[in-house]
């Protein structure tokens, strides 16, 4: 039998559970006010822009840089949303009516947009944010994109011991004769490697219009690891940063007939998810012209 000392403790143990319980679950109901916070500094909030212009034909997030404009907030808006904005100027991919690429180029040259390149039905732009609906709203237009960048893949350059390399090339396969073509986001620095760390020349390059070659060093130390396993192969170097470079890149390559095409890159969301799209069809029409197609996984 519980003595009565006993029973008193437990009960106001109950109670102050029970106490504690209520406290507990009205702090977390109470609605917090100025004073219950710390002062906050030295932090980036998002910049919340109000969702009033919709088009359909339109990207949603060009959508909402065209409102960011209205309320001068482009620029912050920009880069919190990896839109590419210069001199009020935004880049963007077109996807022009089947058969109608030339009219929509003219459509583009009309609105004050600045045409950079095309594959296919697709072409990239630059654009004020002013004309951004008046681009999509030309008949010539089916939709209005941001780019979509690749994302470069984790490289290393021990790789000779790891693979067994050097075994291969003391059996005699080094690389002659064959050719191989390096796609990738940059080749930064790599003159400084001729020579050395890379072969004395590099056959040719195709430099992508939006970020040249000399950004991202990515492309090099890929290129290295080719090298140290295939010392005596010619090397051609392409760099891309959006589906439309990608298209014009592996064409570029396709035309000097390399035999190889290595590339250390994946894209996100970049097609149905099923073979198709122009990711897929730009890598079958490689495949389709004998080349050999090698990427990262």
């Amino acid at each position: 039998m519980i003595s009565r000392s006993w029973s008193i403790k437990l009960s106001l143990l109950l109670i102050i559970a029970v106490i504690l319980g209520l406290i507990a679950q009205a702090s977390v109901n109470r609605i917090p006010t100025r004073a219950d916070s710390p002062e906050i500094t030295g932090i980036d909030l998002p910049v919340v822009v109000s969702a009033k212009h919709s088009n359909p034909k339109m990207d949603s997030a060009l959508s909402q840089l065209i409102d960011a404009a209205s309320q001068g907030k482009a620029l912050p808006f920009a880069q919190q949303s990896g839109i590419n904005l210069e001199s009020n100027k935004v880049r963007v991919i077109l996807e022009s009516k089947p058969d109608k690429l030339q009219e929509a180029i003219l459509a583009i040259q009309a609105n004050g947009g600045d045409f950079e390149i095309s594959y296919n039905n697709l072409i990239q732009a630059r654009f004020p944010i002013s004309a951004l609906n008046d681009i999509a709203s030309s008949p010539y237009v089916n939709f209005v994109n941001k780019p979509n960048a690749p994302i470069a893949s984790e490289t290393t350059i021990e790789s000779m011991e790891l693979i067994n390399a050097s075994a291969w090339n003391t059996a005699g396969y080094n690389g002659t004769g064959i050719s191989i073509g390096v796609l990738d986001v940059g080749f930064k620095n790599y003159s400084t490697l001729l020579g050395t760390d890379l072969p004395s020349s590099i056959a040719d390059t195709w430099w992508s219009p939006t970020i040249g070659y000399n950004e991202f060093e990515h492309g090099t130390a890929c290129a290295e690891v080719i090298h140290d396993i295939a010392p005596n192969a010619s090397l051609y170097f392409a760099t891309c940063y959006t589906l439309v470079e990608w298209g014009n890149a592996i064409d570029w390559l396709i035309s000097k007939e390399v035999d190889i095409i290595s590339c250390s890159l994946t894209w996100l969301n970049g097609g149905p998810g099923d073979c198709t799209g122009t990711i897929c069809d730009a890598v079958s029409a490689a495949a389709d012209d004998g080349i050999l197609w090698v990427n990262s996984a």
